[in-house]
This record gives C-alpha cells, structure tokens and sequence, in this order.
C-alpha cells in the first residue's frame, strides 16, 4: 500500500518548524521520518517518487504522517509537484514579520559562511534579499492550486504567545481526534547561536547537504541537533539590529506585501507586523 503524508509544512522558513518538528514526532499518534527537511519537492525530486514513499514506510497504518520542509515554500516548482502526487494532503504555513524573518535568515547565512564581510544593514539592502519573504507571491501558486480548505496559515506570533494553542490549531487541521500536551511545548529548540569557526561551520554544512542528496536525512537531522555537535560548532550569538535608516527603506515594500497577503487571503495581520 503506497503512504504519502497527510500533511506538508511548506513554509515559511525561520519560523519555527524546528519546533515543530520536534513536538510533532514525540506525538505517537504522527509519524515524521527522522531527519527534519526531506526536501523532496524542491533539492531532492531527482531521487525520484519511490524515494519519497519509501521515507513513510515505517508508520503504522493509524498515525497521521507528515513533512516538514520549509524550503517548498521558496521553490518555483513545489506546489504543483505535491497537487501532482498527493492532491489531498494538507498544507501548513507558518508566517513570520518579514523583517525579522530576514535578520533571522541573515544570522544563518552568516553561521554557514554565505555572508562573508556583509552586514546585516547590506544584506537587507540587496535587491533579492526579501524573496524569501515576500509572502503574498509565494503563497499564490498553493493558493491557487489547493483547496482553501485544505490550507492552514499560521503566525509565528502565534506560537510565541501561546504554543499550546498554535499546536491545536494544527492537531485539527491534520485531523487528530484528540490532543497531547507535551512538556516540550515551552522549550526553545533551536536558539540563535553563531560559529565558532566559519570555516568549521561552512564544511559541515556542505558535508550535510551532500548527505541530504543521497537521502540521508535522518542522519543529518539527528546530527544537527546532538548537543555534542551544538557545543563543538556554535556559541550563543547576540544579534545586531539594523539601522532605522535601513528599516526606513525597506519598509514601503514589505508594507505592500503584507497589505496583499491580507486582502488576497482574507488574513488578520498581527498588529506587530504593521508600521
């Protein structure tokens, strides 16, 4: 019998879904496969559908089965790859304020050597820094693809205030008859943390992308997170804040966005979001 997940997070990065794979796969009623960020629809598809099928094989037939990858989100191609293999499936997105989600990216550019001698004020001055995040386009295709049912948009907002209550919306919309409080639901995963050695940093993430391409997911998933490694690789990092003058530019742009991600979608904006 072919198992496809019932549910996708698809988006967006930088907004929690460390956590969420983390409360999600301690549930035993959900099965997620090991490593967090299969990526199949997006860097992985060329292992071909067999592949993806075979990451659900060992769930039971009464979880609930799931992916987690946030990268679906910004990838041309993914909404209509999953509408082609699994019609059905429901999709979660979790939202976060554009600008902080981009200093938030910034910081894990930065942690993997991407950046260089850029600082945070340039990095949010380049032209296609907000692609990422310009969430009224990148939520179209979905849109336009899915049923609006089968949709749940979320704010990260909303699992700071309250997790319990971001958890249950999500119980329900992947169809859980019942809820679990974890113990889990107030801790902090994944914490803002810098390189120790950007080099260091820059091997070991090149070293797990290759793994992810040959589909060991699990084992990088499993590896990222072992405290061992944390300890080894990072130190706990205090974030620089951008320039009023930076914010002042960016701003107009990021307004726009968030007004036609309202009016298109028909969402509530958290007050936070708003200028």
């Amino acid at each position: 019998m072919t198992k496809l997940p019932n549910f996708i997070y698809a988006g967006a990065p930088k907004a929690g879904s460390t956590w969420l794979f983390h409360i999600l796969k301690n549930n035993p009623d959900i099965f997620l496969p090991e490593g967090k960020e299969l990526q199949f629809f997006d860097q992985n598809y060329h292992l071909g559908q067999s592949w993806y099928i075979k990451q659900f094989t060992k769930s039971s037939p009464k979880q609930i089965t799931g992916d987690i990858s946030p990268e679906y989100f910004n990838c041309n191609e993914s909404a209509l790859r999953i509408k082609s293999l699994n019609p059905d499936v429901r999709l979660i997105f979790c939202l976060r304020e554009p600008i902080d989600a981009m200093t938030s990216w910034y910081y894990q550019l930065l942690s993997i050597g991407r950046m260089g001698s850029t600082s945070l004020n340039e990095y949010l001055l380049k032209e296609d820094s907000f692609n990422k995040f310009e969430y009224d386009r990148l939520l179209e295709p979905f849109i336009r693809l899915f049923k609006r049912e089968q949709i749940l948009i979320l704010f990260y907002d909303e699992l700071c205030a309250s997790p319990n209550t971001f958890i249950k919306k999500i119980e329900k919309h992947i169809g859980l008859s019942h809820t679990q409080t974890s113990d889990d639901l107030n801790k902090v995963i994944w914490k803002s943390r810098l390189p120790r050695s950007r080099l260091l940093n820059y091997i070991a993430y090149n070293i797990g992308k290759a793994l992810r391409k040959l589909g060991l997911a699990k084992l990088v998933g499993w590896i990222s997170l072992h405290p061992l490694f944390i300890r080894v690789i990072y130190s706990e990092a205090t974030k620089a804040r951008a320039s009023e003058l930076v914010l002042s530019k960016i701003r107009p742009k990021v307004d726009i966005s968030i007004k036609k991600l309202s009016k298109t979608n028909g969402l509530n904006i958290p007050s936070s979001w708003i200028s």
